[in-house]
């Protein structure tokens, strides 16, 4: 009866980590370039056991419980719109924006940047976009950049071209920044040729809501259905030890 406890316990603590997930992307569903995030599980298996040198061994044949196994980013493109800003910039494919942080490359789809007063391309944060050679300088707000990412100034002078980045492993589980930029280890990443730029339109959040709310609601069912039964173990533990082994 203890085992089941903790086997329904493991399942709760999957279920919250379900609900969390869920309920993050619910709040960045109008988050603009938010990539999806979806949470795996895995049961804990009866290797897990057999592996240690103790030799260690379940008694009999009930699994041993669930655990989360990684989170999982959902890269598929989201909702296009139009804006009419120069600096606005959409990607139509799987490329991601680079950005620079404190001399470290971090990637985005979230285009909504700004021209500062030196006239470089930069984030809402501060943080500078960068070309082929370096922070991309756009001199004002009157560049253009064409779809294959070329960026020409106001005179129709070539400036540089956006550094469009092919993220490894497709949808693996990536590291985010608190203002949900993806961090992927050095020389992990490659170039993107064909990711078309648009100029003045915004990449909203790749989030279904209608397929949120299912989530939500079934990770809650889980949840307390798994609750449930940590009571019943409880009980079933309880009646066990106070009548089943009572001395009479």
């Amino acid at each position: 009866m203890i085992r089941g406890v903790y086997i329904s316990a493991s399942g709760m603590l999957a279920a919250q980590a379900w609900l969390d997930t869920v309920a993050h992307n619910v709040a960045n569903v109008n988050t603009t370039g938010y990539r999806r995030q979806a949470v795996t599980f895995a049961p804990y298996l009866q290797a897990a056991v057999l592996r240690h040198e103790k030799g260690l061994w379940p008694i009999g044949r009930t699994g041993l419980g669930v655990k989360t196994e990684a989170l999982v980013t959902d890269l598929s493109v989201g909702p296009m719109t139009e804006t009419g800003r120069s600096a606005d910039l959409a990607l139509d494919g799987d490329g991601f924006f680079t950005v620079e942080r404190e001399g470290g490359l971090l990637y985005t789809r979230a285009g909504s940047f700004t021209v500062n007063e030196d006239g470089y391309l930069v984030t809402r944060a501060g943080d500078p976009v960068l070309g082929e050679h370096g922070p991309l300088y756009v001199g004002d707000s009157n560049f253009t950049v064409t779809p294959d990412g070329r960026v020409l100034s106001s005179a129709g002078e070539e400036l540089d071209r956006l550094l469009l980045t092919t993220l490894p492993g497709g949808e693996k589980g990536f590291a985010r920044t608190p203002d949900g930029y993806l961090v992927v280890g050095a020389g992990e990443t490659e170039p993107t040729p064909d990711t078309r730029v648009r100029q003045g339109f915004l990449e909203g959040a790749n989030v279904n809501l209608a397929e949120e709310m299912v989530d939500l609601l079934v990770a809650a069912r889980t949840y307390t259905a798994n609750q449930r039964l940590v009571r019943t173990h409880d009980a079933l533990a309880e009646k066990a030890i106070n009548q089943v082994g009572a001395l009479r």
